[in-house]
């Protein structure tokens, strides 16, 4: 009943959450491998390894809630379920999560964009198809689920 109901954009938030931040720290973690362990050392990343930081770049922008991505439908069905309640404990609980999304966006733009800044230093390395098959597989999961999330809806209200 209104128990599933309500559960549904907290499964679907989850789940869409767990992909990004998959892809996230498999992406940092393989620029670890290369000697990044600072944010400044990450400018020129898009030089380096153009295809790691594309992926890193939509993991976070779906973190950060920017539509077609998943992270916009969970986000959205969260606050939603949150004000359809109209109790104000569950309509304060919403603007906290509000402000956590600005923050959340605030750190995504900022690795982003020191990702993509240039750098004279660098040249672009190997990057392995097989490390990159399976996180372009999420990522497009995350696309996907953003573009039509009806089919994962459906997945997760059975």
């Amino acid at each position: 009943g209104d128990n599933a109901y309500m559960a549904m954009p907290y499964a679907y938030f989850t789940a869409a959450s767990s992909i990004a931040i998959a892809v996230i720290m498999a992406i940092l973690g393989s620029f670890e491998d290369i000697g990044v362990f600072r944010l400044q050392q990450l400018q020129g990343m898009h030089i380096r390894l153009p295809f790691s930081t594309i992926l890193l770049s939509i993991s976070l922008l779906s973190m950060a809630g920017i539509p077609p991505l998943a992270g916009f439908v969970a986000k959205y069905l969260l606050i939603f379920s949150l004000v359809a309640t109209n109790m104000p404990i569950f309509l304060v609980a919403a603007f906290i999560a509000s402000l956590f999304f600005v923050v959340c966006a605030a750190y995504s733009f900022r690795l982003i964009k020191i990702s993509f800044s240039p750098r004279e230093d660098v040249s672009r390395l190997e990057e392995r198809k097989s490390d990159l098959i399976p996180l372009a597989i999420l990522v497009l999961t995350l696309i996907l689920a953003g573009i039509t999330p009806t089919p994962f809806l459906w997945t997760f209200g059975r």
